[in-house]
């Protein structure tokens, strides 16, 4: 009898602790006013950066220079269906519930890719498409052209669309006409690009009432329309050798002048543009002139005046820079070694 009652006890203290052990999860967690509210989607336990890697490592591992460089070499016949399914995993992973991907603000994309996002009807994609203002359209290997259509239906994807670049895309008359239907632009940037088409600033800068930023391979100052430099704020890579133009931009605020010395067997015209830039009234919001020169310019009286000097580029080793806030110039030296030669020369 008293091993009999004995058994009972601990059976019911095994029952109580049980009993209270399902309480005390239903109180602190099933049953918990602190977790009635909608978490998201993901719930990830690893850092943001960690997870930020690992999803760029596995969706933008092809697009390295050198993976791709032996795809193109070895692998060419696979090439037709490494795009398409590169294409798609991207396209699952977005469309994913457990994607942590939701808001996109700057997007960095390949030719093929973005055809392949434009073709699908996934109001999803779209919703995530939607956010983006940055968008940054490059070649993939043999893939250098764009279909018009597709830069329209941007249009109605990314309607808050304000920096487009194109960098290696092969772009035609009826390419600028779809960009010019993109209004909401403030930016276009057209570099890498074997055709220049003639007049294109003056489609940009008449189709886009926003546009304020150009930047492109070298073009002349006068290839920018007189009616619509006074909305410019910024120019890139503008050639000023054999124009009499002067920087007649009265909401300038930054300006890269590309020289004539950067053209094999050219001479240097950095001394002809400085004396040129003392008869030129700088407009009052320009607060920096960028002048990339392949020769180290004397530095003469004007320069001094100005705060000439020099600065080390850290993102290019082999370059020196000088850079100059309100209405003063940066140039960029291309050869190192030629400025320690100079140098040595000197002492």
């Amino acid at each position: 009898m008293r091993d009999s009652a004995e058994k009972s006890l601990i059976i019911d203290d095994i029952i109580n602790a049980k009993e209270e052990r399902d309480h005390l999860q239903k109180k602190l967690i099933d049953d918990n006013p602190s977790n009635q509210f909608h978490r998201g989607h993901v719930q990830y336990k690893l850092p943001v950066s960690i997870t930020t890697d690992t999803n760029q490592q596995t969706i933008l591992w092809y697009r390295q220079s050198d993976v791709r460089q032996c795809t193109s070499l070895k692998f060419r016949v696979v090439e037709k269906y490494t795009i398409p399914y590169i294409g798609k995993e991207v396209q699952d992973r977005l469309n994913s519930t457990w994607c942590p991907i939701k808001h996109i603000v700057k997007l960095q994309i390949g030719v093929p890719i973005l055809e392949h996002f434009i073709k699908q009807n996934s109001a999803h994609l779209n919703h995530i498409l939607s956010t983006v203002e940055k968008l940054h359209i490059g070649y993939e290997s043999k893939f250098k052209h764009i279909k018009e259509t597709c830069i329209k239906t941007l249009v109605t994807i990314t309607p808050n669309l304000r920096s487009l670049i194109f960098r290696g895309v092969t772009l035609e008359s009826a390419h600028l006409t779809a960009i010019c239907s993109i209004k909401s632009l403030r930016k276009v940037e057209i570099s890498h690009t074997l055709n220049i088409l003639p007049g294109f600033l003056t489609v940009l800068c008449s189709g886009l009432p926003l546009l304020e930023i150009i930047k492109s391979t070298d073009f002349k100052i006068s290839d920018v329309p007189k009616p619509y430099r006074s909305k410019i704020k910024k120019l890139a890579r503008v050639y000023m050798e054999e124009t009499d133009e002067t920087l007649e931009f009265p909401n300038l605020q930054q300006c890269l002048v590309t020289l004539g010395d950067l053209e094999y067997h050219h001479q240097p015209d950095h001394c002809i543009f400085i004396n040129k830039l003392k008869s030129i009234v700088l407009p009052a919001t320009l607060s920096r002139i960028i002048i990339r020169s392949d020769n180290l310019p004397n530095a003469n009286n004007y320069l001094i005046d100005i705060g000439f000097q020099y600065i080390k580029d850290a993102i290019h080793s082999k370059k020196f820079n000088k850079e100059i806030k309100n209405q003063q110039i940066y140039y960029t030296i291309n050869s190192f070694d030629k400025y320690l030669r100079d140098s040595h020369k000197s002492t």
